[in-house]
């Protein structure tokens, strides 16, 4: 099977808004770059961009990780092939942009989604020691701008979800968060009992090597 369709219960715990400013933020970088490289780079990142944001709001199957996996295989190849060399501006470039937008496609947490907006923030860079003209700063400042934006918003989405589990931690009955409390103390407790044990095998497992390190 390629794709696996999400659950509907999870698309309704996905929040859309860090994903689709992470994406603009990445597809703004692509767009930097449009006249760089292949037109085939762009139009496969921008395709996958547009899977990633539609599976997020319709029960559209995303590529499991062994697609994944060959799909970035099958695209370093052809950048090699088209350039080769995955060294350079322009090669590192169209594999940068290929690599991110492959990435998107598992894009979970927020962990994830910096590391698309990071990738459109080196698109950037790459953008301005590509060219370097007054004229196109206000383009560069818009992009920045974006990316900034991108980060904030994946920042804020990531605390309101902690504060709402929180929430929803106090809403639960008395007894589940005693029951819950307990569970937490019962596992502290039996790690600080095996602790003294773990530090003592330790130390025979060093005095050990110590003597065998004499002995030759």
């Amino acid at each position: 099977m390629v794709a696996a369709v999400p659950d509907p219960a999870t698309l309704e715990r996905e929040p859309l808004r860090p994903l689709v400013w992470a994406s603009a933020a990445f597809a703004a970088g692509v767009v930097l770059h449009l006249d760089r490289v292949p037109a085939w780079v762009p139009a496969a990142a921008l395709v996958l961009v547009a899977w990633r944001l539609a599976a997020a709001v319709r029960p559209i199957g995303l590529a499991r990780s062994a697609v994944r996996t060959l799909l970035a295989v099958v695209l370093i190849g052809a950048v090699f092939a088209r350039f080769r060399t995955l060294n350079g501006l322009s090669a590192g470039t169209a594999l940068l942009i290929l690599m991110a937008a492959v990435k998107l496609l598992e894009t979970r947490r927020p962990r994830d989604q910096y590391v698309v907006v990071g990738a459109g923030l080196f698109l950037l860079l790459a953008a301005c020691l590509d060219r370097q003209s007054l004229a196109r700063a206000p383009l560069y400042l818009l992009h920045a701008w974006l990316c900034c934006s991108a980060l904030a918003v994946v920042a804020c989405s990531h605390h309101e979800a902690d504060v709402l589990e929180r929430d929803d931690d106090q809403d639960r009955p008395q007894d589940q968060r005693d029951d819950a409390e307990h569970i937490r103390l019962s596992h502290s407790a039996r790690g600080l009992q095996t602790f003294p044990k773990r530090i003592k095998r330790t130390c025979s497992d060093v005095s050990k090597n110590d003597a065998d390190s004499a002995e030759h």
